[in-house]
């Protein structure tokens, strides 16, 4: 089976800004596929968090439906899509006169419960056509069951079959105004193939960062918001290299995709005397020495990454 992870969205919290030129690189809000082909078959599609325009993108690019959308956390720039998608999934279903199922969001419980920035209160206009699925403990890994999308732990399945072959876990991350946010793990059971997805993040506790599931993925998609600036709530570069060698040991090959590129900060603080480009991003990734096999890059809007 074929792994894809496409990149609807790798920008700020604004994704693209008003009045700029074309010639300006696009920049979504914050939204990743994971999909398992065999073939013309899609055997998942996971979405991790829904910034606009992702809805746009998938039906662009002509990608299946989603199975099942993972959020990260309940801000705006991560979800400002889900109601496009919920609505738009029942309708697709439809047209292709499949069975009709509510859209099922994972989230933390305190990321779906929370009594005022919860999404479920923010998004419960929705009724019906949202079946929200709260994970209850941290450092657990879960799979998911196709046919209700209830959620297992993955240690007490004897039968594997009637379940989505990609597993999860959430781990916990301090995020701010942000309750519930957490970073996810991926592995595809029999692949042994992983894949960390950081969602948004100040910082992470050193009980949480040296987590050994956290080492080693084929996969890593990092918040990268500023290049030296600090306190704009979010990781930066200077942060992540560090990350990067705390959590890669170059036993393996590894794609680092660098993705909630802003870079405002640092020109508003004099790092820079405008704000940074691609250039200006890839001119400080070429400084800095990688674990062995490693591969750094900013993720691009709209593009797939194969596994």
């Amino acid at each position: 089976m074929e792994i894809h992870v496409w990149t609807w969205g790798t920008g700020a919290a604004f994704g693209r800004e008003l009045g700029v030129p074309p010639s300006r690189t696009r920049r979504h809000q914050c939204s990743t596929s994971i999909i398992g082909q065999e073939g013309a078959d899609t055997k998942f599609h996971f979405l991790v968090d829904a910034g606009s325009p992702c809805v746009e993108g998938m039906v662009d690019r002509e990608v299946a439906i989603p199975d099942v959308l993972f959020i990260t956390h309940p801000h705006s720039d991560h979800c400002s899509d889900l109601d496009k998608l919920a609505n738009n999934r029942l309708r697709s279903l439809s047209f292709l006169q499949e069975p009709l199922a509510p859209l099922t969001v994972i989230g933390s419980q305190e990321c779906l419960e929370h009594p005022e920035m919860g999404l479920k209160s923010k998004f419960d206009y929705l009724g019906a056509i949202v079946k929200w699925v709260p994970i209850r403990s941290y450092d657990v890994w879960y799979h998911i069951r196709k046919d209700d999308s209830f959620i297992l732990p993955s240690r007490t399945l004897s039968d594997y079959t009637f379940v989505f072959p990609l597993a999860f876990k959430a781990l916990p991350v301090y995020h701010a105004f942000a309750p519930g946010a957490c970073l996810f793990i991926f592995t595809v059971w029999d692949q042994l193939k992983k894949i960390v997805i950081s969602g948004d993040f100040e910082s992470i506790e050193d009980s949480i960062s040296e987590n050994p599931d956290l080492k080693d993925a084929d996969l890593y998609l990092i918040d990268s918001n500023t290049i030296k600036a600090t306190g704009a709530n979010h990781s930066n570069w200077m942060q992540n290299k560090y990350l990067i060698h705390r959590w890669i040991t170059g036993q393996k090959k590894a794609r680092v995709l660098l993705h909630h590129i802003g870079g405002f900060e640092d020109y508003s603080h004099g790092y820079y005397d405008h704000l940074p480009n691609d250039e200006d991003w890839m001119d400080e990734i070429k400084t800095f020495d990688p674990p062995k096999g490693t591969n750094v890059e900013l993720a691009q809007d709209n593009s797939c990454y194969e596994l």
